[in-house]
């Protein structure tokens, strides 16, 4: 029988090694992270975004409805989700810009700035979100002073505004700042929902939104 002998030598070359692929695993981790975190969100922005909600939904104990869609045609309704607080509701749309983006809260269209340098005119998300924030109180009744529009971006967005804080129907803020955002208005000195009418009040939109898939 062949006996190998492993010198202290060996094991050293050993833990080296395990140790030059762990720290390669790590920097590839951390150079390749920022790219599919950016591809995920491209994909499927409601997706990607989904953790960031259903963790400051479950941190505040508050409800939630993803993907609400009622009827067609330009009159549509179609919001990524529906946060149920104790004093306010949330409308939030999800968007994703790989770049900068510049405008006033109450433009009709912002300027877009890729990373590759490209400009170009986009839709202003505050007032589509606020249109959406209508739309729905139209179709379920909700006053619209119950309602909070939330523009959702990604955290890498460059945002240049003069006035940052619109004009208080809509917000737009980056991912990381969501919980927050909900948090300073659930503070506010106003009285909260009884919750069994917001119970009621979030049941009914969830079927609402559920009577689409039969139309």
């Amino acid at each position: 029988m062949n006996v190998i002998a492993v010198t202290s030598h060996d094991v050293r070359l050993g833990v080296f090694i395990a140790f030059a692929i762990l720290m390669g695993a790590f920097f590839a981790w951390l150079f390749l992270k920022a790219p599919f975190r950016r591809w995920k969100a491209k994909k499927n922005i409601a997706a990607a975004y989904f953790p960031t909600v259903n963790r400051t939904v479950l941190h505040g104990d508050y409800y939630l409805i993803n993907d609400f869609r009622r009827g067609d045609g330009p009159s549509a309704v179609r919001i990524d989700h529906i946060v149920g607080g104790d004093k306010y509701i949330y409308v939030i749309t999800d968007r994703y810009f790989d770049g900068a983006i510049s405008g006033m809260s109450e433009d009709n269209t912002w300027v877009f700035y890729s990373r590759r340098g490209k400009k170009q005119p986009i839709e202003n998300p505050l007032l589509a979100n606020r249109n959406m924030l209508n739309r729905l109180s139209i179709v379920s009744g909700i006053n619209s002073s119950f309602l909070v529009g939330v523009v959702l971006v990604n955290d890498e967005c460059f945002v240049s505004r003069l006035d940052r804080e619109g004009d208080g129907t809509s917000r737009l803020v980056g991912l990381s700042g969501l919980e927050a955002l909900i948090e300073d208005y659930e503070n506010r000195d106003v009285t909260p929902f009884v919750k069994q009418e917001l119970w009621q009040t979030i049941h009914d939109l969830h079927e609402l939104g559920k009577e689409h898939e039969h139309e």
